[in-house]
């Protein structure tokens, strides 16, 4: 048979592995149906929640091998919000399935060992097509799967964790996160710069924080709308300051953010004309909710965007909560003012329409992010 290779551009891409730890022991020392079921379970899972905004290169037996273009994520700290979400429904699955399982033949009581690691690197690769399957071609994506033998579960004593590459590092510019440095080195390849952290402490961390997220009964203004868009996109335009600032410009003429992970405690300054909106998160979940405490020099409110995933698309819901003003008026007054203000002043989901419009614009001419064939919905409001 005569093999033939399509030649393509040579393209930058974030290169994500999410391996699955414990497996040969686990597979070696457990029944093999039993524990191909659970298994399998896992990597689905894995697809499913990853595959929001990255695409499926192939699924290596205990791992799933995904890459996005670097061009189509270009706040880098998405892509680890969305593996730390990714780690807790891992979690949250293997808990369930043990606490729920009553059969007790050793691959069922052996869940727990099981883990999860990120190996995330960043280069750049052709596509190269054998046989009529396409594959990702290149010395990155070699040094991307060497990278899943390291040195960090012995030196650190972690089960979980991810790891970054110094190209993967350099790209989330911060170095908010105290992260593990060290060096792997391998033949060919030579020496990398790696940087890596405990997903089992975030995971325990995520245990006990207490949640704060306002809810459309509790709300002083409340509306959802809906998106073709996946979460995880949405969440990025949600996020992301130079995008914030094109889908805010009827208000906002600049969006800026200290350097930092976004996360609990963090602040962005908005500028709206001659004022200032400061505001605080006050709660973080990425690709489900965050709450802010937003500050002018009028009032103050407390909101929290939820997204829901859809079938097909993602809900948005809006929350504000009226905390303080300065026109000293009782609250039966204030709260259809706030109203009015949100309405007609700041025009929020005028606003709102304007990101979906350009998001879902933008994201149709990237063929890797799948669309709905169903137009948005409109507003609803509450």
């Amino acid at each position: 048979m005569t093999t033939q290779f399509s030649r393509r551009e040579t393209q930058e891409s974030y290169l994500l592995i999410a391996d699955i730890t414990g497996f040969t022991s686990y597979m070696a020392n457990t029944e093999l149906e039993h524990a191909n079921e659970i298994i399998t379970e896992l990597l689905e899972l894995l697809v499913k929640r990853l595959g929001d905004l990255l695409s499926l290169v192939e699924v290596e037996g205990d791992a799933v091998y995904m890459h996005v273009p670097t061009a189509q994520v270009p706040r880098a700290e998405t892509l680890l919000e969305l593996i730390e979400a990714t780690y807790l429904h891992f979690r949250g699955r293997v808990d369930m399935m043990r606490r729920r399982t009553t059969c007790d033949c050793d691959a069922c009581r052996a869940i727990p060992s099981v883990d999860l690691k990120f190996i995330l690197h960043r280069g750049e690769s052709v596509v190269q097509k054998v046989a009529g399957i396409s594959k990702l071609f290149g010395t990155d994506i070699n040094l991307l799967h060497r990278l899943t033998k390291n040195n960090v579960g012995e030196e650190t004593g972690w089960s979980a964790y991810v790891l970054l590459s110094g190209p993967a590092y350099d790209s989330l510019g911060t170095d908010s996160i105290e992260m593990h440095g060290g060096e792997e080195r391998y033949e060919h390849l030579g020496t990398v710069r790696t940087y890596s952290y405990d997903l089992g402490e975030f995971y325990e961390e995520h245990l006990r924080r207490r949640s704060y997220a306002i809810k459309p009964e509790d709300a002083d203004y409340s509306f959802t709308m809906s998106t073709k868009a996946s979460p995880p996109i949405v969440w990025e335009w949600l996020n992301d300051p130079v995008k914030r600032a094109k889908w805010q410009q009827a208000i906002v003429t600049n969006v800026f953010r200290p350097e930092g992970r976004n996360g609990i405690g963090a602040r962005t300054h908005c500028d709206h004309g001659n004022d200032v909106v400061k505001e605080l998160i006050l709660d973080w979940k990425p690709f489900d909710y965050y709450t802010v405490e937003s500050t002018n020099s009028l009032l103050q409110m407390n909101v929290t965007l939820a997204l829901k995933a859809k079938e097909c698309g993602t809900e948005i819901e809006f929350n504000a909560l009226l905390m303080s003003c300065k026109i000293p008026l009782p609250r039966v007054v204030l709260k259809p003012l706030f109203k009015f203000m949100m309405d007609r002043v700041i025009r929020i989901t005028a606003v709102f329409t304007a990101m979906i419009e350009m998001m879902e614009a933008a994201t149709e001419t990237q063929p890797e992010h799948r669309h709905c064939d169903v137009a948005s919905n409109g507003i609803e409001q509450l």
